[in-house]
C-alpha cells in the first residue's frame, strides 16, 4: 500500500513540476526567438555597417583622385603654356642679329616676330647689361621710347642678369584681364649675359583652360595665386573685381602643402559663397600658383548617399527575411520540445501507454526516444506494483476472514463455555 502511495505522490509531483513549467514555455520560445534575431541580425548590421564605411571611404578616394586628374590636367596646360612662352623667347634671344650687333636697333624686328609667334604677348623690350631699354615693342599700347627707361633695379632684370628666367606676380592692366612679367637672359655668347628679355603676357589663355573644365552638373574650377589673388575663375567679375581668396580653408591647405606633394587631396570647405563644397587642387610650382576643382557637397554625396539608401533598403530586407528565419528556427526547435512537455503532462495524468513521435533528426528525436523508454519502464515499474499491490491485498483479505472465523469460534466457544458453566450438574 506504501509503495502506491509513493509511486502516485511522485507522479503528483512530476505533474505540478510540469504545469509550473508550462506556465513559462513562452519564455523557451521568446529566448529562442530574440537568440535568433540577434545573431542573424547582428551578422546582418555589422556586414551592412562595414560595406556603407568602406563605400564611403571608396566613393571619397575616387571623387578625390577625379578631381586630382582635372586639376593635374589644368595645371599641366598652364605651365606648359607658360613654358612655351620663354622657350619662344629664349629662341628669340638666340638670333643672328645679337650674335652679331648685340642689342641694336635691327632686333625690333625679331621682337616683332616674337608677337606674331606669341600672341599672349603683348609687350616686350630688350633691356642692356645696365638695365636700359635698348628695343621694345608693344602690341596695343605706345612703349617708353629706347634708353629712357631704366629697369635696372627691377627683381625681373635682377634674377635674369643671374641666367635665371624670372615669373613675376599677376597683375590687373588698367583693371581689366589679368598679365604677368617673364623675362629672360640674352647672352651673346654661351654664359655671357648682354642683356635681359623681357615680356607682358596676358593669361586671358588661362581663363579660358580654366573655363573648359567642366566637373559634374555644378562643379567649376579656378587659378589662384600664392597671395590668394583670383587669376581665372569662371565668374569673371570676380577676378575683375581682385577678390581674394586667401581666406578660404582649402586655399590656405594648398600653398601649406609639401612641394611635391600630389597625392590625391580633397577637403570639404566653404567657397566665396559660404556654401560647403568638396575641394580638390594641385600645384603649378614653378608660377607659385594651384589649380582648384570645386563641387556643392549636395552633388558630391548624392550618388553615395543613393547608394547608401540601397544598402539601408537590402539591410532592412535582409533583417526581414532574418526575422521570419528566426521564427521558423525557433518554432522548429520549439515545438518538438511541446511535443514532450504535453507528454509529460499526460504521463502525469495517468496515461502510462503513450509514446512520443519526435522526427527532428537531431538530439531532441533522441531524448523523445529516451522519453519514451522511461515510460515504458515506468509503466513496466507502474504495472507491477500494481500486481504486488493486489497480492498484498488478496493476502489481507484471506488474512481479514480468518481472523474473522477465529473471532467467530471464539465467540462460540465463549457461549458454550457460559452455558456450560449456567447449568447446574445433575
Amino acid at each position: 500500500m506504501s509503495a502506491k502511495v509513493t509511486t502516485s505522490s511522485l507522479l503528483q509531483n512530476l505533474k505540478s513540476k510540469i504545469r509550473n513549467r508550462a506556465r513559462r514555455r513562452g519564455r523557451l520560445v521568446r529566448h529562442y526567438f530574440l537568440v535568433s534575431v540577434a545573431l542573424v541580425s547582428g551578422g546582418l548590421i555589422t556586414s551592412g555597417l562595414v560595406e556603407l564605411y568602406f563605400r564611403y571611404q571608396e566613393s571619397w578616394e575616387h571623387l578625390a583622385r577625379l578631381q586630382h586628374e582635372i586639376t593635374a590636367a589644368a595645371a599641366f596646360k598652364i605651365e606648359r603654356f607658360i613654358q612655351e612662352i620663354e622657350q619662344t623667347m629664349r629662341a628669340t634671344t638666340k638670333s643672328r642679329e645679337i650674335t652679331e650687333k648685340g642689342l641694336s636697333p635691327e632686333y625690333h624686328f625679331e621682337l616683332r616676330r616674337l608677337l606674331v609667334i606669341s600672341r599672349a604677348i603683348t609687350e616686350a623690350v630688350a633691356i642692356d647689361s645696365e638695365g636700359v631699354v635698348r628695343v621694345a615693342v608693344s602690341r596695343f599700347t605706345t612703349v617708353v621710347p629706347q634708353g629712357e627707361k631704366d629697369l635696372a633695379a627691377s627683381p625681373a632684370f635682377q634674377q635674369a642678369k643671374q641666367g635665371k628666367s624670372f615669373f613675376g606676380p599677376v597683375y590687373f592692366f588698367r583693371g581689366s584681364e589679368p598679365y604677368m612679367t617673364i623675362a629672360v637672359p640674352i647672352e651673346r655668347f654661351a654664359g655671357r649675359v648682354i642683356g635681359v628679355l623681357q615680356a607682358e603676357v596676358n593669361l586671358k589663355y588661362v581663363w579660358d583652360v580654366v573655363s573648359s573644365l567642366k566637373v559634374g552638373n555644378a562643379g567649376y574650377a579656378y587659378s589662384v595665386a600664392r597671395n590668394g589673388d583670383l587669376i581665372a575663375h569662371p565668374d569673371i567679375s570676380l577676378v575683375l573685381q581682385r577678390r581674394n581668396v586667401a581666406h578660404l580653408n582649402q586655399v590656405r591647405a594648398a600653398f601649406q602643402s609639401q612641394p611635391g606633394g600630389q597625392k590625391p587631396t580633397g577637403v570639404v570647405a566653404q567657397n566665396l559663397d559660404r556654401k560647403q563644397v568638396f575641394s580638390s587642387w594641385f600645384p603649378i610650382p614653378g608660377l607659385d600658383w594651384a589649380v582648384f576643382v570645386e563641387q556643392p557637397v549636395e552633388e558630391v554625396y548624392g550618388p553615395l548617399y543613393a547608394s547608401m539608401f540601397r544598402t539601408s533598403g537590402l539591410l532592412l530586407a535582409g533583417l526581414g527575411m532574418a526575422l521570419l528565419a528566426a521564427v521558423f528556427v525557433a518554432r522548429r526547435v520549439v515545438r518538438p520540445l511541446e511535443t514532450l512537455r504535453k507528454g509529460v503532462e499526460r504521463i502525469g495524468g495517468g496515461d502510462m501507454g503513450l509514446r512520443l513521435d519526435v522526427k527532428t533528426g537531431d538530439e531532441i528525436e533522441v531524448l523523445a526516444e529516451e522519453f519514451n523508454k522511461m515510460t515504458e519502464n515506468l509503466r513496466q515499474a507502474y504495472a507491477g506494483l500494481e500486481q504486488k499491490v493486489a497480492e498484498r491485498t488478496r493476502e489481507l483479505s484471506i488474512a481479514n476472514e480468518r481472523l474473522k472465523e477465529l473471532d467467530r469460534l471464539k465467540s462460540d466457544f465463549v457461549s458454550n463455555v457460559s452455558h456450560e458453566l449456567r447449568t447446574p450438574l445433575t
